[in-house]
């Protein structure tokens, strides 16, 4: 018996399962191509936490100029803007109470100012700072989680 003609494998069943292989190879491509895409609405997530990231929060440690104000509401609208373009659930819920959280500093920046300018005692000023800086807290704790949704390997 010839060894050579016992191993080879009809040239019929080697063309039968090429397509197979093509079809392991699409589908093995397609799932590492989507598993490394970022959800929907995080390019929105991401333009909202660079937003964050070049914004001063630290306007409250100083006097709170009508500049200042100004500059605290366009930030806080554009947050708004990004929380209104938000697609999916996960996320927009995320982007929704990141752009809530600055409505509040703001009104609460605004409430220091007046306190300030009206001489109000120590501790009340001090309870509005807390609460502004408690706020920011949470709105930055909402971002963190928001990047653990869109970038979970980070």
């Amino acid at each position: 018996m010839d060894t050579d003609a016992a191993v080879e494998v009809p040239v019929r069943r080697l063309w039968a399962l090429i397509p197979l292989f093509i079809v392991i190879g699409v589908a093995v491509g397609a799932m590492a191509f989507l598993s490394s895409r970022p959800a929907p609405g995080c390019q929105t997530a991401d333009a909202a936490i660079n937003l964050n990231l070049n914004a001063d929060l630290a306007a409250w440690a100083g006097e709170i100029s009508d500049t200042d104000l100004a500059q605290y509401r366009s930030w806080s609208d554009q947050l708004q803007t990004f929380a209104r373009q938000a697609s999916t659930t996960a996320v927009g819920g995320h982007l929704h109470r990141i752009a809530d959280l600055p409505v509040q500093a703001v009104a609460l920046l605004q409430q220091i100012r007046r306190d300030e300018s009206a001489g109000a005692s120590t501790e009340v000023i001090v309870n509005s700072k807390t609460a502004y800086l408690n706020t920011i807290v949470g709105m930055l704790d909402e971002q963190k989680d928001l990047q653990a949704i869109c970038h979970p390997h980070h």
